[in-house]
């Protein structure tokens, strides 16, 4: 049976309409009646009764300068059990509020201890808030917290707090509702506030003329980069450096696809040339839950990525080392230590070392599609790959590059890429890169080459040491460098 609400209700009605007389929400000329009758809905809509929805429309009239007196006069016409619901549902009975932060604690742990009733009044008020903030930041952005008596990262602490607390306390759709809003609200927030929030060190970092930006966390035993772009962020953690998998940034199959972990949400994410593996979590309005996880399951990732040779290096980047070289940077942690080249299980065909400044090298067989060759690469070079016919020539090769100093910037040639069909017929076209002039073509030409690989089947395309430039006066292909690290 449907149930009927009594001239109870319509008596609560006229009673907050004349205690509430002239009164407007925050910062509009919009009545403070429709936030009570709004208020006073939510509640009937999830299972309220008519002494619910009469202490919704009284919710705020005992805090808002009415104080015991009004509470007494509550009790009197409406009943104790709505009297209650509304002491519940009030931060403070002062004539004068005391401070903002005391009376949210306070509240905060007065949630802990409520009835069933106050939590569901209570619930439905925080709610419809919650609503009219998500709306007005999407009309009025960061300017609508110019309203309020405490700025963004405040507010945005409070209805976490507040959040978290019915979602324990009040489980259902109401409590989920308030989530999905709270959830929008951060969305929609300065990046910069939330991160502030977390209540750990972090220092903001920026790329100049671009829409990258974030912050380095102290997160405790695992330092993070929240990395932000269009408004939307996302959480990695270091889990290893200098892949031996067979795999490329790029890839269908992800590096999960070697490990044995279940990551959920979270994806990896492999950068080159840095040769860095990440574990992502995208945050979805929650920051410090989704820092969280990444933190808890980023050691569990990293110790896989050595024990299954996944990766060669483990993290050791500290914030430290962050805050002084950017969030991008992997500090030369301890590899395995091998004086040359060695064979590695993993994956068959890969070889792999640390040469003699401590930098990783690899050599890769590739004898199954041609004639037997291995490919150098060498860490501290962004991505420098020799062709050689034995391993005897790669050692001793991985062992002179290594000990090169890097090509100063000054001297840096940048290429011209050619544009040509990727056909069996003619050379491909390779991605724009730079090369030393001390490169050169044989012939002596000093203009800069073109960047292409040689057509496969050519004698070049096995014999040439990297086959990446092509000069543009003799035509011979030489190798190339791309720029130091």
């Amino acid at each position: 049976m449907p149930m009927t609400l009594t001239r109870r209700f319509t008596g609560a009605f006229d009673y907050a309409r004349e205690h509430h007389a002239g009164d407007v929400r925050k910062g509009t000329t919009v009545p403070y009646l429709s936030h009570l009758l709004a208020v006073s809905a939510i509640v009937l809509e999830h299972g309220g009764t008519e002494t619910h929805a009469i202490a919704a429309l009284l919710h705020d009239i005992v805090e808002d300068g009415g104080g015991e007196a009004t509470l007494a006069e509550i009790g009197e016409r409406f009943g104790p059990d709505v009297a209650a619901i509304v002491q519940g549902c009030s931060d403070t009975t002062a004539a004068v509020k005391e401070d903002w932060r005391l009376r949210k604690d306070r509240y905060l742990n007065h949630l802990e201890l409520a009835t069933p009733d106050a939590m569901l009044v209570s619930a439905a008020d925080k709610l419809h808030n919650a609503r009219s903030i998500s709306a007005d930041l999407r009309e009025h952005g960061d300017d609508l917290w110019a309203r309020f008596n405490r700025g963004a990262q405040d507010q945005l602490w409070y209805y976490g707090a507040l959040r978290d607390v019915f979602l324990r306390r009040l489980p259902g759709r109401l409590a989920d509702e308030l989530d999905r809003t709270v959830r929008e609200i951060n969305c929609l927030a300065d990046p910069d506030d939330r991160i502030g929030l977390l209540g750990y060190a972090c220092t903001f970092w920026s790329v100049q003329d671009s829409p990258e930006s974030g912050a380095m966390v102290d997160w405790p035993d695992c330092p993070l980069v929240v990395h932000k772009e269009n408004g939307r962020l996302a959480v990695r953690a270091e889990v290893g450096r200098n892949c031996l998998a067979d795999y490329e940034d790029g890839d269908l199959d992800g590096l999960d696809t070697y490990l044995d972990v279940d990551l959920g949400d979270l994806r990896l994410e492999y950068r080159e040339p840095s040769e860095v593996a990440w574990l992502v979590g995208d945050d979805c309005g929650d920051l410090r839950e989704i820092c969280e996880t990444v933190a808890q399951l980023a050691p569990t990732v990293a110790s896989q990525m050595i024990e299954l040779k996944v990766m060669m290096c483990p993290p050791t980047t500290t914030y430290a080392d962050m805050v002084a070289n950017g969030p991008w940077f992997s500090a030369s942690g301890p590899a395995v230590p091998r004086p040359a080249l060695q064979w590695s299980e993993h994956s068959g065909g890969y070889w792999t070392g640390v040469g003699a400044r401590d930098t990783h090298w690899e050599a890769r067989d590739g004898g199954t599609d041609g004639p037997q060759r291995f490919s150098i690469t060498v860490a501290h070079w962004v991505h420098l790959d020799w062709w050689v016919p034995t391993l005897e020539d790669a050692n001793e090769l991985a062992a002179e590059v290594d000990g090169r100093p890097p090509v100063p910037a000054s001297e840096w040639v940048v290429d011209r890429a050619i544009v040509a069909p990727k056909t069996d017929e003619e050379d491909e076209p390779y991605a724009t890169r730079t090369a030393p002039p001390a490169a050169a073509s044989e012939c002596g030409s000093t203009v800069p080459p073109q960047a292409v690989k040689p057509r496969r089947g050519s004698t070049d395309w096995w014999d040439d040491p990297s086959g990446f430039w092509k000069c543009t006066s003799c035509g011979a292909f030489r190798g190339g460098i791309d720029e130091p690290r």
